[in-house]
């Protein structure tokens, strides 16, 4: 088990390094979860089947966090506009 461990710890030191160097910024909306989930106990809490499934609807639509980035920054370091 020993090398199993090693060899995890590296993985996600490359995952770190690979997302740092592509500019992303991955901090979880700590408050949004909390938040989704008080929506969602409110609505089962007041036997509201609606509102349940617009509160469990609402938590897999990814939302874009407020302080995400507008551009991403390149292996080169050259900023660069996303594309949809």
């Amino acid at each position: 088990m020993p090398r199993t461990e090693a060899m995890f710890v590296r993985f996600i030191l490359q995952i770190r390094l690979f997302v740092t160097r592509m500019g992303a910024n991955y901090e979880c909306p700590k408050d949004d979860i909390v938040e989704s989930g008080r929506r969602l106990l409110d609505a089962i809490h007041a036997r509201d089947v609606d509102a349940e499934l617009a509160a469990w609807r609402s938590k897999d639509r990814p939302r874009r966090p407020p302080h995400a980035r507008t551009t991403r920054r390149t292996m080169l370091g050259v900023e660069t506009r996303p594309t949809r």
